[in-house]
C-alpha cells in the first residue's frame, strides 16, 4: 500500500485499459468527465510500437483539464489524465509517481494494462477504481481480478456498445465486476466520485 504523505491528495486512483477503438472510446469518457475532479487516471491504450504518440495531444484540445503523456519517475497528482507511451508497460509505484519498464510484452501487448493494474492496485489498494474499455484481446482480465482482490472496484464498457467486445466480456467472465455501464454511465459514476 502507498504509505507516503502523497497519498492524502487522492481520493481515488483511475485506471482504465483499451484497445482496439479505444481512441473513440476515450474521446466520449473524456468529455464526459467533469473538471475540476478530484481523483487522478492513468491510462493504458494498445498503440503500434514504432509509432511516436499523439493522443495526450489530441486528448487535451478536447477537455478542461491536464491530459499528459505518461512520464517516467512522473508524480500523479489529481486532477490529471496520463496516457501510456508506445512500447513501454506504464507502472504505478509505491510512491505514487509513474515508471517505464521494457519487460516482456503481456497479453502480447507492451504496454500492457495487466501491468498498469496490478502496480496500481498494489500502491493504492481499495482506492483503485479499474475501467475496461472495448479491446480485441483478453489484457486487463487479470489485473482486474488483482484489483478486486485488493478491494478496489473494477467498471466495464457494456459489452454491446463497445466495438470489440473481448476485453470487456473477458473481464466480466473473470470477476464479479462492481458496474457495467455505457461510456457516458461510466463517466457520470466518476463525476460521482470527483464530488465526493
Amino acid at each position: 500500500m502507498l504509505i507516503s504523505s502523497d497519498s492524502d491528495r487522492f481520493s481515488r486512483l483511475v485506471v482504465v485499459g483499451t484497445s482496439w477503438g479505444g481512441i473513440d472510446a476515450l474521446k466520449v469518457l473524456l468529455k464526459h468527465i467533469n473538471a475540476p475532479f478530484t481523483f487522478s487516471v492513468v491510462i493504458v491504450i494498445h498503440q503500434e510500437r514504432q509509432k511516436k504518440s499523439h493522443l495526450s495531444k489530441i486528448f487535451a484540445e478536447m477537455v478542461s483539464f491536464p491530459v499528459l503523456e505518461a512520464e517516467d519517475k512522473q508524480q500523479i497528482l489529481p486532477g490529471n489524465v496520463y496516457i501510456s507511451t508506445p512500447n513501454y508497460h506504464l507502472l504505478v509505484e509505491q510512491d505514487g509517481t509513474l515508471s517505464h519498464t521494457v519487460d516482456r510484452p503481456v497479453n502480447f501487448c507492451r504496454p500492457s494494462v495487466d501491468v498498469l493494474f496490478q502496480t496500481a492496485a498494489d500502491a493504492f489498494g481499495k482506492r483503485v477504481i479499474a475501467i475496461v474499455l472495448t479491446g480485441a484481446n483478453q489484457d486487463g482480465a487479470n489485473g482486474s481480478k488483482w484489483v478486486k482482490q485488493r478491494g478496489g472496484q473494477v467498471f466495464v464498457q457494456d459489452p454491446k456498445e463497445a466495438e470489440a467486445k473481448v476485453m470487456p466480456l473477458a473481464t466480466i467472465a473473470n470477476i464479479d465486476v462492481d458496474l457495467i455501464g455505457s461510456l457516458s454511465t461510466l463517466a457520470l459514476t466518476l463525476n460521482n466520485l470527483g464530488r465526493s
